[in-house]
């Protein structure tokens, strides 16, 4: 079930946007990063165009969650890039050993929760699974 502040995609009539449940899971926040050229956006402070919609609106809802392996170790991808050398994942570190993810030099962001940046081509194992959230559409 995904909650209030999940990250998802969404399908509108328009098109695909990347999305948030908000409104205690009574509405959808569309997002994208230039203007989409659909009425009702609003560009944001940080020149990110949103849009909140009903949950009728919604055509499709899904997370794509991404994971890999990175010096044996499980990762969850959670952006991609393009870096000087080409392609670049940033991962968070899934395992639970604290010692592990200092000793592989990863960022502590918080108490176990560690991330890095590193090259597309040293990453091994990549599986994406995309959870369908159908029953959200008929909501509210």
């Amino acid at each position: 079930m995904v909650n209030a502040g999940d990250a998802v995609n969404a399908r509108t009539p328009e098109d695909l946007f990347r999305a948030d449940l908000v409104d205690e899971g009574r509405s959808v926040e569309v997002a994208a990063t230039s203007d989409p050229g659909v009425e009702g956006f609003e560009q944001t402070p940080k020149g990110v165009w949103r849009r909140t919609v009903g949950l009728g609106e919604i055509q499709d809802f899904y997370e794509l969650l991404a994971t890999c392996s990175w010096q044996g170790e499980p990762f969850r991808i959670t952006d991609v890039a393009q870096g000087e050398d080409g392609q670049v994942y940033r991962l968070f570190y899934i395992g639970r050993n604290a010692d592990r993810a200092e000793a592989l030099g990863l960022n502590k962001a918080d108490a176990g929760v560690y991330w890095t940046v590193v090259p597309a081509s040293q990453v091994q194992d990549v599986q994406v699974v995309q959870n369908r959230l159908p029953s959200l559409a008929f909501r509210g």
